[in-house]
Order: C-alpha cells, then sequence, then structure tokens
C-alpha cells in the first residue's frame, strides 16, 4: 500500500517539469481508462491536498492491483524518475526572520541563493547585530 499512497501523492502533486508533466498524464490516463477509476482521479484533481481523496484512490488503486500489472508500474517508474530531477533540481533558498521578541539579537553570516531571499521584519530588540546577510541570484 505505501507504494501506491506514494503514486497518489505524486498525482496529487507539485510544480511539476515537462517531463513530470507528461509521465503524470501518462500514469493519469492509465488509471482512468485501463483501471476505470477516473472518477477518484477527477476527485483528486480537483482537490489534489485532500486526505479523503488521496486515501479513495489509493484505495482503489490498491483493491484493483494496480502495481501488479507492468504497463503501470513502468509508467509509475518513469514518473518516479522524472519527480526525482524536480527533486534534485537546486531550489531557490529564502531566509525568513520574523516576530521576534529579545533583548540582544544576531543574526550573522546568512545566505540565501539562487532566486532565494532574505527578509527580516517584526523584529524587536535592545541590541539588534546583523552581519554578513547575503541573498545572491
Amino acid at each position: 500500500m505505501e507504494a501506491v499512497i506514494f503514486v497518489v501523492k505524486a498525482m496529487a502533486g507539485a510544480v511539476l517539469s515537462e517531463s513530470a508533466k507528461e509521465a503524470y498524464g501518462s500514469v493519469r490516463d492509465y488509471v482512468k481508462e485501463k483501471l476505470g477509476l477516473g472518477q477518484a482521479v477527477e476527485l483528486l484533481e480537483d482537490k489534489p491536498n485532500g486526505d479523503t481523496e488521496q486515501k479513495l484512490l489509493a484505495e482503489r488503486l490498491a483493491a484493483v492491483n494496480a502495481l501488479e500489472h507492468p504497463e503501470f508500474r513502468e509508467k509509475v517508474d518513469i514518473l518516479v524518475a522524472a519527480l526525482q530531477e524536480v527533486t534534485d533540481a537546486p531550489k531557490p533558498a529564502k531566509i525568513l526572520i520574523e516576530d521576534i521578541k529579545a533583548g540582544e539579537a544576531t543574526f550573522r553570516r546568512m545566505t540565501a541563493e539562487g532566486s532565494g531571499s532574505v527578509i527580516v521584519k517584526g523584529v524587536e530588540s535592545d541590541c539588534l547585530t546583523v552581519e554578513d546577510l547575503i541573498s545572491k541570484s
């Protein structure tokens, strides 16, 4: 069941690369057309973060033994590889420092790279030190 849940999370998911979008479409189409679970897929796509929708599709995939279908497994493997590419890509770093109340506060040597940003707001301190706080692109 754990593998099925991973598939559902991927289908519910994320910002996808072009190859991941194609792989997702292939898995989605297979689940809808070959496994007959179109309604469960549509419910998930309407509410991708819904626990009920994710659980419903996971249960239905398990009920039809989806992971025992070689063609489905192949499509899922391609989707997993495409998602791994997205996971391995550098993420923009964001440093957010907010709502701190302190007698003395020091922030040193923090760097956000890529399209990252450094945001400091709502800091109340009798003695505030900020050194080497960098945002690089």
